[in-house]
Protein backbone atom coordinates (compact mmCIF):
# COMPACT_ATOMS: atom_id res chain seq x y z
CA UNK A 1 0.00 0.00 0.00
CA UNK A 2 1.24 3.60 -0.82
CA UNK A 3 0.47 6.40 1.69
CA UNK A 4 -1.03 8.94 0.69
CA UNK A 5 1.03 12.27 -0.32
CA UNK A 6 0.97 14.77 1.88
CA UNK A 7 0.12 18.34 0.75
CA UNK A 8 3.05 20.56 0.06
CA UNK A 9 3.15 23.84 2.85
CA UNK A 10 3.38 27.08 1.58
CA UNK A 11 6.52 28.35 0.34
CA UNK A 12 7.56 31.13 2.90
CA UNK A 13 7.31 34.30 1.36
CA UNK A 14 11.04 35.91 0.58
CA UNK A 15 12.08 38.42 3.53
CA UNK A 16 12.54 41.86 2.29
CA UNK A 17 15.97 42.74 2.15
CA UNK A 18 17.46 45.47 4.26
CA UNK A 19 18.66 48.54 3.00
CA UNK A 20 22.05 48.88 3.27
CA UNK A 21 23.69 52.05 4.88
CA UNK A 22 24.60 53.53 1.77
CA UNK A 23 21.09 52.94 0.35
CA UNK A 24 19.85 54.47 3.90
CA UNK A 25 22.47 57.80 2.99
CA UNK A 26 21.31 57.94 -0.11
CA UNK A 27 17.47 57.66 0.48
CA UNK A 28 17.77 60.47 3.16
CA UNK A 29 19.56 62.82 1.59
CA UNK A 30 16.51 63.04 -1.06
CA UNK A 31 19.01 61.67 -4.15
CA UNK A 32 16.16 59.63 -6.03
CA UNK A 33 12.90 62.48 -4.74
CA UNK A 34 11.54 64.35 -7.93
CA UNK A 35 11.09 67.22 -5.82
CA UNK A 36 13.21 70.46 -6.59
CA UNK A 37 13.09 73.50 -4.32
CA UNK A 38 12.70 76.65 -6.10
CA UNK A 39 15.57 78.71 -6.30
CA UNK A 40 14.69 82.41 -5.51
CA UNK A 41 16.45 85.05 -7.16
CA UNK A 42 18.86 87.22 -4.87
CA UNK A 43 17.47 89.66 -2.92
CA UNK A 44 17.87 92.40 -0.57
CA UNK A 45 17.77 89.91 2.74
CA UNK A 46 20.80 87.86 1.47
CA UNK A 47 22.91 91.09 0.29
CA UNK A 48 21.94 92.79 3.90
CA UNK A 49 23.04 89.53 5.73
CA UNK A 50 26.41 89.23 3.70
CA UNK A 51 27.01 93.17 4.17
CA UNK A 52 25.64 92.80 8.71
CA UNK A 53 27.98 89.57 8.91
CA UNK A 54 30.93 91.78 6.93
CA UNK A 55 30.79 94.69 9.34
CA UNK A 56 30.57 92.54 12.38
CA UNK A 57 33.81 90.33 11.18
CA UNK A 58 35.77 93.45 10.05
CA UNK A 59 34.85 94.91 13.83
CA UNK A 60 35.62 91.83 15.52
CA UNK A 61 39.04 91.44 13.53
CA UNK A 62 39.92 94.29 14.76
CA UNK A 63 39.38 94.07 18.31
CA UNK A 64 41.12 90.50 17.76
CA UNK A 65 44.17 92.53 16.59
CA UNK A 66 44.40 94.94 19.59
CA UNK A 67 44.34 91.88 22.22
CA UNK A 68 47.38 91.09 20.20
CA UNK A 69 46.39 87.33 18.78
CA UNK A 70 47.35 88.59 15.09
CA UNK A 71 50.62 89.63 16.17
CA UNK A 72 52.12 86.48 14.08
CA UNK A 73 50.11 86.93 11.37
CA UNK A 74 52.27 88.35 8.70
CA UNK A 75 49.84 89.03 5.80
CA UNK A 76 49.00 92.69 5.95
CA UNK A 77 45.62 94.61 7.61
CA UNK A 78 44.26 95.25 4.13
CA UNK A 79 44.98 91.27 2.84
CA UNK A 80 43.19 90.26 6.08
CA UNK A 81 40.08 92.81 5.81
CA UNK A 82 39.83 91.27 1.95
CA UNK A 83 40.36 87.79 3.30
CA UNK A 84 36.45 88.99 5.75
CA UNK A 85 35.25 90.56 2.57
CA UNK A 86 35.25 88.35 0.28
CA UNK A 87 34.07 85.73 2.77
CA UNK A 88 31.50 87.16 3.86
CA UNK A 89 30.33 88.42 0.14
CA UNK A 90 29.64 84.85 -0.81
CA UNK A 91 26.68 84.48 1.46
CA UNK A 92 24.76 86.63 -0.87
CA UNK A 93 24.41 84.07 -3.79
CA UNK A 94 24.33 80.84 -0.87
CA UNK A 95 20.36 80.80 -2.02
CA UNK A 96 20.80 81.07 -5.44
CA UNK A 97 23.77 79.04 -6.28
CA UNK A 98 23.88 77.18 -3.28
CA UNK A 99 26.20 74.12 -4.56
CA UNK A 100 28.76 76.63 -5.84
CA UNK A 101 28.64 78.81 -3.11
CA UNK A 102 29.97 75.55 -1.16
CA UNK A 103 32.35 74.95 -2.83
CA UNK A 104 34.28 78.31 -3.08
CA UNK A 105 33.96 78.61 0.80
CA UNK A 106 35.51 75.33 1.32
CA UNK A 107 38.27 76.67 -1.22
CA UNK A 108 38.47 80.01 0.67
CA UNK A 109 38.43 78.62 4.03
CA UNK A 110 41.82 76.06 3.42
CA UNK A 111 43.31 79.30 1.04
CA UNK A 112 43.21 81.59 4.26
CA UNK A 113 43.89 78.59 6.62
CA UNK A 114 46.98 77.74 5.21
CA UNK A 115 48.16 81.79 4.75
CA UNK A 116 46.18 83.13 7.89
CA UNK A 117 45.00 80.91 10.06
CA UNK A 118 44.49 82.95 12.98
CA UNK A 119 42.02 84.82 10.70
CA UNK A 120 40.35 81.80 9.14
CA UNK A 121 40.06 80.55 13.21
CA UNK A 122 37.63 83.96 14.31
CA UNK A 123 34.31 83.21 14.98
CA UNK A 124 32.95 85.20 12.16
CA UNK A 125 34.52 83.27 9.30
CA UNK A 126 33.91 79.98 11.21
CA UNK A 127 29.97 81.38 10.72
CA UNK A 128 30.31 82.46 7.04
CA UNK A 129 31.90 78.69 6.21
CA UNK A 130 29.01 77.14 8.19
CA UNK A 131 25.80 78.79 6.81
CA UNK A 132 27.55 78.26 3.29
CA UNK A 133 27.69 74.76 3.42
CA UNK A 134 24.38 74.33 5.35
CA UNK A 135 22.76 76.29 2.54
CA UNK A 136 24.76 74.10 -0.24
CA UNK A 137 22.44 71.04 1.38
CA UNK A 138 19.53 73.02 1.90
CA UNK A 139 18.93 74.43 -1.89
CA UNK A 140 20.50 72.47 -4.15
CA UNK A 141 18.42 71.76 -6.86
CA UNK A 142 20.04 68.12 -7.86
CA UNK A 143 20.55 66.05 -4.66
CA UNK A 144 22.90 63.44 -6.25
CA UNK A 145 25.89 66.86 -7.52
CA UNK A 146 25.25 68.19 -4.09
CA UNK A 147 26.20 64.84 -2.30
CA UNK A 148 28.82 64.73 -4.51
CA UNK A 149 29.94 67.98 -3.57
CA UNK A 150 29.74 67.81 -0.09
CA UNK A 151 31.65 64.19 0.44
CA UNK A 152 34.32 65.76 -1.51
CA UNK A 153 34.69 68.99 0.81
CA UNK A 154 34.39 66.29 3.91
CA UNK A 155 36.95 64.46 2.78
CA UNK A 156 38.96 67.13 2.16
CA UNK A 157 38.83 68.92 5.29
CA UNK A 158 39.72 66.30 7.11
CA UNK A 159 42.83 65.28 5.21
CA UNK A 160 43.62 68.59 5.52
CA UNK A 161 43.38 68.83 9.36
CA UNK A 162 44.91 64.92 9.56
CA UNK A 163 48.02 66.54 7.49
CA UNK A 164 48.46 69.12 10.08
CA UNK A 165 49.24 67.25 12.74
CA UNK A 166 51.11 64.38 10.88
CA UNK A 167 53.30 67.03 8.84
CA UNK A 168 52.55 70.46 10.21
CA UNK A 169 52.77 72.43 13.11
CA UNK A 170 49.85 71.60 14.61
CA UNK A 171 51.22 68.25 16.91
CA UNK A 172 54.68 70.40 17.41
CA UNK A 173 52.99 73.45 19.01
CA UNK A 174 51.96 70.31 21.75
CA UNK A 175 55.07 69.34 22.05
CA UNK A 176 56.61 71.96 22.20
CA UNK A 177 54.00 73.73 25.20
CA UNK A 178 54.24 70.10 27.42
CA UNK A 179 57.00 67.35 28.94
CA UNK A 180 56.77 63.88 28.09
CA UNK A 181 55.87 63.29 31.65
CA UNK A 182 53.04 65.98 32.26
CA UNK A 183 49.83 64.26 32.10
CA UNK A 184 46.56 66.59 33.40
CA UNK A 185 43.85 64.07 32.97
CA UNK A 186 43.21 60.33 31.58
CA UNK A 187 45.62 61.16 28.40
CA UNK A 188 48.24 62.35 27.31
CA UNK A 189 48.10 65.68 25.79
CA UNK A 190 48.54 65.08 22.36
CA UNK A 191 46.07 62.42 21.70
CA UNK A 192 43.66 64.30 23.70
CA UNK A 193 44.24 67.36 21.56
CA UNK A 194 44.32 65.28 18.12
CA UNK A 195 40.83 63.98 19.95
CA UNK A 196 39.33 67.05 20.63
CA UNK A 197 40.11 68.47 17.24
CA UNK A 198 38.17 65.43 15.52
CA UNK A 199 35.10 65.63 17.32
CA UNK A 200 35.28 69.73 16.76
CA UNK A 201 35.49 68.84 13.40
CA UNK A 202 32.84 66.15 13.26
CA UNK A 203 30.40 68.50 15.06
CA UNK A 204 30.89 71.43 12.99
CA UNK A 205 30.60 69.91 9.49
CA UNK A 206 28.26 67.03 10.45
CA UNK A 207 25.74 69.91 12.56
CA UNK A 208 25.79 72.04 9.14
CA UNK A 209 25.09 69.37 6.39
CA UNK A 210 22.26 67.74 8.98
CA UNK A 211 20.75 71.09 9.89
CA UNK A 212 20.95 71.54 5.71
CA UNK A 213 18.77 68.44 4.97
CA UNK A 214 16.46 68.85 7.89
CA UNK A 215 15.49 72.19 5.89
CA UNK A 216 15.59 70.90 2.66
CA UNK A 217 12.96 68.45 4.08
CA UNK A 218 11.22 70.86 5.77
CA UNK A 219 10.90 72.78 2.41
CA UNK A 220 9.81 69.46 0.93
CA UNK A 221 7.03 69.06 3.46
CA UNK A 222 5.54 71.98 3.09
CA UNK A 223 5.45 71.94 -0.22
CA UNK A 224 3.49 68.94 -0.32
CA UNK A 225 1.52 69.87 1.92
CA UNK A 226 0.58 73.10 -0.31
CA UNK A 227 0.54 70.91 -2.89
CA UNK A 228 -2.26 68.35 -1.48
CA UNK A 229 -4.06 71.35 -0.23
CA UNK A 230 -4.44 73.01 -3.50
CA UNK A 231 -5.65 69.32 -4.74
CA UNK A 232 -8.32 68.98 -2.40
CA UNK A 233 -9.58 72.51 -2.81
CA UNK A 234 -10.25 71.72 -6.74
CA UNK A 235 -11.35 68.33 -6.24
CA UNK A 236 -13.74 69.95 -3.86
CA UNK A 237 -14.90 72.82 -6.22
CA UNK A 238 -15.06 69.97 -8.96
CA UNK A 239 -17.53 68.10 -6.48
CA UNK A 240 -19.65 70.89 -5.50
CA UNK A 241 -19.59 71.73 -9.42
CA UNK A 242 -20.68 68.06 -10.40
CA UNK A 243 -23.33 67.91 -7.45
CA UNK A 244 -25.54 71.02 -8.66
CA UNK A 245 -25.22 70.01 -12.55
CA UNK A 246 -26.73 66.37 -11.33
CA UNK A 247 -29.19 68.01 -8.99
CA UNK A 248 -30.05 70.34 -12.10
CA UNK A 249 -30.16 66.91 -14.39
CA UNK A 250 -32.56 65.44 -11.74
CA UNK A 251 -34.64 68.55 -11.84
CA UNK A 252 -35.23 68.72 -15.49
CA UNK A 253 -36.12 64.43 -15.87
CA UNK A 254 -38.68 65.87 -12.88
CA UNK A 255 -39.98 68.67 -14.91
CA UNK A 256 -40.41 66.49 -17.85
CA UNK A 257 -42.00 63.73 -16.49
CA UNK A 258 -44.58 66.07 -14.75
CA UNK A 259 -45.13 68.16 -17.73
CA UNK A 260 -45.33 64.97 -20.05
CA UNK A 261 -47.91 63.40 -17.47
CA UNK A 262 -50.05 66.55 -17.58
CA UNK A 263 -50.00 67.22 -20.56
CA UNK A 264 -50.94 63.24 -21.69
CA UNK A 265 -54.36 63.44 -19.25
CA UNK A 266 -55.23 66.89 -20.85
CA UNK A 267 -55.11 65.26 -24.09
CA UNK A 268 -56.87 62.47 -23.26
CA UNK A 269 -59.34 64.73 -21.89
CA UNK A 270 -59.87 66.97 -24.17
CA UNK A 271 -60.60 64.05 -26.97
CA UNK A 272 -62.83 62.37 -24.40
CA UNK A 273 -65.05 65.90 -23.86
CA UNK A 274 -65.39 66.32 -27.79
CA UNK A 275 -66.46 63.03 -28.34
CA UNK A 276 -69.28 62.94 -25.55
CA UNK A 277 -69.96 67.04 -26.39
CA UNK A 278 -73.07 66.53 -28.06
CA UNK A 279 -75.10 63.45 -26.55
CA UNK A 280 -73.38 63.81 -22.65
CA UNK A 281 -73.15 67.70 -21.31
CA UNK A 282 -72.41 66.12 -18.13
CA UNK A 283 -69.59 64.29 -19.00
CA UNK A 284 -67.96 66.87 -21.15
CA UNK A 285 -68.43 69.48 -18.11
CA UNK A 286 -66.03 66.50 -16.10
CA UNK A 287 -64.00 66.15 -19.18
CA UNK A 288 -63.30 70.17 -18.55
CA UNK A 289 -62.97 70.21 -15.01
CA UNK A 290 -60.45 67.27 -15.27
CA UNK A 291 -58.53 69.21 -17.79
CA UNK A 292 -58.31 72.20 -16.07
CA UNK A 293 -57.29 70.42 -12.40
CA UNK A 294 -54.38 68.62 -14.21
CA UNK A 295 -53.08 72.10 -15.66
CA UNK A 296 -53.35 73.90 -12.98
CA UNK A 297 -51.68 70.63 -10.61
CA UNK A 298 -49.11 70.97 -13.57
CA UNK A 299 -48.46 75.10 -13.34
CA UNK A 300 -48.13 74.06 -9.52
CA UNK A 301 -45.67 71.27 -10.09
CA UNK A 302 -43.18 73.31 -12.38
CA UNK A 303 -43.25 76.29 -9.89
CA UNK A 304 -42.13 73.74 -7.26
CA UNK A 305 -39.33 72.60 -9.36
CA UNK A 306 -38.44 75.87 -10.85
CA UNK A 307 -37.97 77.05 -7.34
CA UNK A 308 -35.54 74.03 -6.38
CA UNK A 309 -33.75 74.80 -9.23
CA UNK A 310 -33.28 78.48 -8.16
CA UNK A 311 -32.17 77.41 -4.77
CA UNK A 312 -29.79 75.13 -6.39
CA UNK A 313 -28.41 78.07 -8.21
CA UNK A 314 -28.23 80.19 -5.21
CA UNK A 315 -25.05 79.39 -3.59
CA UNK A 316 -22.96 80.03 -7.17
CA UNK A 317 -24.34 83.12 -8.16
CA UNK A 318 -23.60 86.46 -6.81
CA UNK A 319 -26.40 89.04 -6.15
CA UNK A 320 -24.71 92.97 -6.43
CA UNK A 321 -28.31 94.65 -6.09
CA UNK A 322 -28.48 95.62 -9.51
CA UNK A 323 -30.36 92.98 -11.24
CA UNK A 324 -34.53 92.29 -10.83
CA UNK A 325 -35.35 89.50 -8.64
CA UNK A 326 -36.81 86.40 -10.34
CA UNK A 327 -40.02 85.27 -10.85
CA UNK A 328 -40.07 82.74 -8.00
CA UNK A 329 -37.96 85.19 -5.33
CA UNK A 330 -40.55 86.52 -2.73
CA UNK A 331 -40.81 89.61 -3.79
CA UNK A 332 -42.07 88.28 -6.82
CA UNK A 333 -44.57 86.14 -5.29
CA UNK A 334 -45.99 89.03 -3.38
CA UNK A 335 -46.70 90.79 -6.64
CA UNK A 336 -48.57 88.48 -8.27
CA UNK A 337 -52.09 89.04 -7.71
CA UNK A 338 -55.46 88.04 -9.03
CA UNK A 339 -56.33 89.81 -12.39
CA UNK A 340 -60.83 89.92 -12.58
CA UNK A 341 -62.41 89.14 -16.03
CA UNK A 342 -65.28 88.41 -17.23
CA UNK A 343 -66.57 84.96 -18.08
CA UNK A 344 -68.74 84.86 -20.92
CA UNK A 345 -71.96 82.61 -20.12
CA UNK A 346 -72.42 79.43 -21.85
CA UNK A 347 -75.17 76.80 -21.77
CA UNK A 348 -72.74 74.89 -20.31
CA UNK A 349 -72.55 77.21 -16.92
CA UNK A 350 -76.51 78.18 -17.35
CA UNK A 351 -77.68 74.59 -17.00
CA UNK A 352 -76.16 73.05 -14.15
CA UNK A 353 -79.38 72.72 -11.59
CA UNK A 354 -77.28 72.43 -8.36
CA UNK A 355 -75.09 75.90 -8.96
CA UNK A 356 -76.25 79.29 -9.60
CA UNK A 357 -74.47 81.49 -12.41
CA UNK A 358 -71.58 83.37 -10.66
CA UNK A 359 -71.86 86.91 -9.76
CA UNK A 360 -69.74 89.29 -10.74
CA UNK A 361 -67.54 89.80 -7.92
CA UNK A 362 -67.24 85.23 -7.91
CA UNK A 363 -65.68 85.64 -11.89
CA UNK A 364 -62.78 87.06 -10.49
CA UNK A 365 -60.32 84.45 -11.58
CA UNK A 366 -57.50 83.82 -9.20
CA UNK A 367 -54.78 82.99 -11.96
CA UNK A 368 -51.48 84.82 -11.44
CA UNK A 369 -50.91 87.85 -13.81
CA UNK A 370 -48.86 87.44 -16.56
CA UNK A 371 -47.16 91.07 -15.74
CA UNK A 372 -43.86 90.93 -15.53
CA UNK A 373 -42.70 90.92 -11.73
CA UNK A 374 -40.89 94.30 -11.78
CA UNK A 375 -38.50 95.77 -8.82
CA UNK A 376 -40.00 97.64 -6.41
Amino acid sequence: MTSAARPASPAPSPARPTPRPAARLVRWFGVEDPWERPRPPVGRADVAWAVGIALFGLVALELVRSVGVLRETDAPWWVQWVAVLTGSALLVGRRRWPVTVAALAAVHMVVVGVTMPMVMGQFTMQVVYFVALMSGVAWARDRRWMLVVVGVIVVVMFAWIALQFAVGNAAQDYVDGTSASDRYGPLPPIPAAVLLTLVINVVYFGGAVVIGQLQWRSARDRALLERQAATITSQTEELRTRAVTEERLRIARELHDVVAHHVSVIGIQAAAARRVMDRDPEGSRAALAGIEGSSREAVASMRGLLGTLRDVERPGSTDDGTRSPSRGSPSCRRSWRPVPHRVAASPTTSSRPDRAPPSGSERRSRTPSTAPCRRR
